[in-house]
């Protein structure tokens, strides 16, 4: 993908977040059920980063950890109904940009994202992203990562699965990249909201990922839902 497609990507996703920030927000209350295990990485005491907070969800199943949180986004909007939802973490709530981290080197135990690689566009936006994560862990320390899984039967999956769109992407007569989609939010009245880019990435496409941006893997696989399949692709994995 050209850098300045990526760039205007990352721009439009930010702005169709803060625009559905309030709708997305009623979606967002708890956290996924199937992803609770992932928080048994984390203990008291540790320093804590939720990189793509969001409305701040993921403190529902970190309150009752001593933790020390700082929760980052891009999105104005979702920070203000995170700092509403979560009034003692007010000051905890930071706007940033996932690519270029304000926190020096070495500062965290724990790095949580949830959803969130999958909305940056660009495999050098990607790993620029993972080696931010890198830098700003402390040796030893480790990422939670999440991403969602387009499977087979799913409504989206014939969109990465035509190959004349592949095709056209591989010869750049497409701007988007391979298994690269435009994903649509929609309200309560079915009203689209807006487009959201996201990459649907496979397993072993993740796993590549943070080796190559000098991540040890711990553990991967996926979050199983009551049906015991697959929902959500995870990787957790530390710094070397």
């Amino acid at each position: 993908m050209k850098k300045d497609y990526a760039d205007y990507l990352l721009k439009y996703n930010r702005e169709v977040y803060d625009n559905i920030a309030f709708n997305f927000a009623k979606t967002r209350q708890g956290f996924w059920s199937d992803s609770n295990f992932l928080m048994d990485e984390i203990d008291n005491g540790q320093k804590v980063l939720d990189l793509g907070c969001g409305n701040g969800r993921l403190l529902n199943v970190l309150k009752n950890k001593n933790i020390d949180y700082i929760g980052v986004d891009n999105s104005e909007n979702l920070l203000s109904k995170a700092q509403d939802a979560y009034p003692e973490f007010k000051d905890r709530f930071w706007k940033a940009d996932v690519l270029n981290l304000p926190f020096k080197n070495d500062e965290f135990d724990r790095i949580v994202s949830i959803a969130v690689i999958q909305h940056i566009p660009s495999i050098n936006y990607r790993q620029q992203f993972l080696k931010e994560c890198l830098r700003t862990l402390k040796k030893d320390g480790k990422i939670i990562l999440t991403t969602w899984l387009v499977k087979n039967g799913s409504k989206y999956y014939s969109q990465i699965s035509n190959w004349f769109n592949q095709i056209k992407s591989w010869l750049h007569l497409i701007p988007l990249d391979r298994n690269d989609l435009l994903i649509p939010f929609k309200d309560s009245n079915a009203k689209n909201l807006g487009d959201r880019y996201v990459h649907a990435f496979s397993l072993s496409e993740l796993q590549s990922l943070f080796k190559q941006a000098g991540f040890k893997i711990e553990k991967s696989g996926y979050t199983l839902d009551k049906n015991n399949k697959k929902r959500n692709i995870y990787v957790i994995a530390s710094k070397k």
